[in-house]
């Protein structure tokens, strides 16, 4: 509901893509099995506006691949708050259908804490995303 553009679970022309498998590396398979993914070519920026008081975060943002089945066939950059947080990622790292959580301490002094996904290879995507306040 916070994202700036994209479609969920790979939806196109009205189907949807779910990866009803396992995932490898976590007992919480239902975070990893769908994603937003973020088209090229969408007139807004790829990513979230998430309103927040101003304050500490840690960002987990989770990953899986689970479209290609071949590495490095998708890649991209994560900002956060501004900040180059991972730079030509590539979810396949840990191989197909595999968790890849990333943790990220951050600062939000607007009120919005901004995701953005900055493509490279293919469309990005995020399979989950965790927000905790930290002291």
């Amino acid at each position: 509901r916070l994202f700036n553009s994209g479609y969920a679970n790979f939806e196109d022309r009205g189907r949807s893509y779910h990866y009803a498998g396992d995932i490898q590396g976590t007992e919480k398979d239902v975070l990893y099995q769908t994603a937003r993914w973020f088209p090229t070519g969408e007139r807004r920026r790829p990513g979230y506006f998430i309103p927040l008081p101003r304050a500490a975060y840690r960002v987990t943002l989770h990953f899986a691949e689970t479209w290609f089945t071949e590495p490095k066939q998708r890649s991209f950059d994560v900002v956060i708050e501004g900040e180059e947080v991972l730079k030509d990622y590539k979810p396949s790292s840990k191989g197909f259908a595999a968790a890849d959580p990333h943790d990220f301490k951050t600062e939000v002094k607007d009120g919005v804490l901004d995701i953005e996904l900055v493509h490279r290879v293919e469309d990005p995507m995020v399979s989950a995303i965790e927000i905790e306040a930290i002291q």
